[in-house]
């Protein structure tokens, strides 16, 4: 598990940064005789991402056709190369200067607004997520008013990363489109899943995040790390459904 799944860079004057939410496809170092003159080094160095991962937050660069097909970016203030794309590469994103950004640690009862302002990627990724309407339109029909959820993460975690912001969105869409509000308490764990000892006691968090879902005080059912459908709905639905 890589600890880190967020990576930012930038130009040297700070005119343009960006920011990626996944873990690096390749490392590449080029000595192709376009990298050399671009930079003025013996070679280069490109960290290659998914492109539906990679967004610009300040700025944008200056591009130049280095050769057919092919762009590069630069800053147009200060010189700084930063990006390499291609006709035939649109799916990845190929950039320099990238480097990972330590995600926090968050130990106790939390907030999902809390989630959202101290994790870098939390926003990003429920603003991107789009659940399956009819599903969750089925979802809300489901909800008995005993039902209530917890959620074990780690603010650490990049699978927490990938599934927690999905039910951050899910909880919203079921409140404001449906009416349905679902009760849903976060508890950040350490990396042993021992602490805060008071909250994890007896709930056998063994893999973050672990979604319990309840109703009234018995347990239905839970989803631990990834859910087992393609769509984290589609787990849920199946807790949710359950007499």
């Amino acid at each position: 598990m890589q600890p880190s799944t967020i990576h930012e860079g930038g130009c040297l004057c700070g005119a343009i940064r960006y920011r990626v939410t996944s873990a690096p496809t390749a490392l590449v170092v080029c000595h192709c005789r376009s990298c050399r003159l671009s930079s003025g080094a013996p070679s280069l160095a490109w960290a290659i991402f998914r492109a539906a991962d990679f967004a610009f937050t300040r700025g944008a660069p200056a591009m130049f056709a280095s050769s057919p097909g092919v762009e590069r970016g630069f800053c147009s203030r200060c010189g700084t190369t930063l990006t390499y794309s291609g006709s035939d590469r649109t799916n990845v994103a190929d950039v320099t200067k990238a480097q990972a950004v330590p995600l926090p640690t968050e130990i106790g009862a939390t907030t999902a607004e809390r989630l959202l302002a101290i994790v870098p990627g939390y926003s990003e990724r429920k603003s991107d997520y789009q659940p399956d309407v009819s599903e969750l339109e089925f979802m809300a029909s489901s909800i008995k008013p005993e039902d209530r959820m917890e959620v074990y993460l780690g603010t650490w975690c990049p699978d927490s990363l990938r599934e927690v912001p999905k039910l951050l969105k899910i909880v919203d869409v079921l409140r404001d489109r449906f009416g349905k509000p679902l009760p849903v308490s976060y508890v950040g764990v350490d990396r042993s899943k021992q602490k805060p000892p008071a909250l994890v006691a007896g709930k056998s968090i063994e893999k973050v995040a672990t979604f319990i879902y309840y109703r009234g005080d018995d347990e239905v059912g839970r989803i631990v790390e990834r859910p087992t459908s393609p769509l984290f709905e589609d787990d849920l639905l199946a807790l949710f459904a359950k007499r």
